[in-house]
């Protein structure tokens, strides 16, 4: 069987791969999303979002909780104080990168919409495209300054999601991890780019530049992780990097996946059950996993 640091490398440039294909095909091949490829991401999306819960609560935090006890041995609740300083930490981020936009898009935008969706651009595609998870729209501003500290807050996001595969002991665990965040970057870069298509005030150069410094945030969090894990094993480090990456999991499920759904019409129901479907995937990865376990 492969060693798990050799699967974590692989890992790395599957991450990079899938990143800029999703990414280019927009560039490179359209101009607009059509409804149906908004249709098919809308439900890749309900099936990460159960991916991503899985992941949490079956691996990542169990896991987090496990590390910290061996590290601290304290009542104090640890783990549960740096998944949440995980998950402020990416939500101030992406503020601060909203509020740096300008004040003058916000007021145009619902404040009860989650961060950093998208708002359709003509009234053909509001109903469809609104339901889209979608960073792209930052680059609606004219500022390039303003526009490369989104791009800051997206790649600081992902780094943590390359930290929490770099992390894994287990070849399983780093395969159900890299499953997760494969779906998410898949979907995010399609996204990120269709939006960057559509800047005309944009170079082909530095749309492309954009979308390589964003695919190299996860693998470049992967490989600091792998640098990390290759020391003496240190419980206190990993259970610290495990839990902050714990939180920045659920920031993309809470934050960024489910409010995004609208559950509550277009299809609701059939994406709750995607999303059920993806948590099942999980339990069955977690049941083949712990059987290999005991073999």
């Amino acid at each position: 069987m492969m060693d798990v640091q050799n699967v974590k490398i692989i890992a790395l440039f599957v991450l990079l791969f899938v990143c800029l294909v999703c990414g280019l095909l927009p560039l490179l091949c359209f101009k607009r999303r059509t409804h149906r490829q908004t249709a098919i991401l809308n439900f890749c999306n309900c099936f990460a979002a159960g991916v991503f819960l899985g992941t949490f609560l079956l691996h990542l935090f169990p896991e987090s909780q496990e590390e910290i006890k061996e590290a601290f041995h304290s009542d104090f609740k640890i783990c549960e104080t740096i998944v949440a300083a995980g998950f402020f930490l990416i939500l101030l981020i992406e503020c601060v990168a909203i509020q740096c936009h300008g004040e003058t898009n916000a007021q145009h935008n619902d404040e009860s919409r989650p961060i950093l969706s998208e708002q359709a651009s003509n009234d053909n595609e509001t109903s469809c495209d609104a339901e889209v998870h979608d960073h792209g729209n930052i680059f609606e501003s004219s500022s390039t300054l303003r526009s490369l500290i989104f791009l800051l807050a997206l790649s600081v996001h992902s780094l943590f999601e390359g930290f929490a595969v770099g992390i894994q002991e287990t070849v399983s665990e780093t395969l159900q991890l890299l499953l997760a965040i494969g779906i998410h970057k898949c979907v995010l870069a399609f996204s990120f780019s269709t939006n960057l298509a559509r800047q005309y005030n944009m170079t082909m150069l530095m749309k492309v530049l954009f979308l390589v410094i964003f695919s190299i945030s996860s693998p470049i969090g992967v490989a600091i992780a792998i640098a990390v894990s290759a020391q003496d094993s240190n419980h206190a480090l990993n259970g610290i990097l495990q839990s902050l990456a714990s939180g920045t999991f659920l920031y993309i499920i809470f934050i960024e996946i489910v409010p995004t759904l609208q559950l509550h019409k277009h299809r609701g129901t059939l994406k709750a059950l995607v999303m059920m479907v993806g948590f099942c995937v999980m339990i069955g990865l977690q049941f083949v996993g712990e059987g290999g376990h005991h073999h």
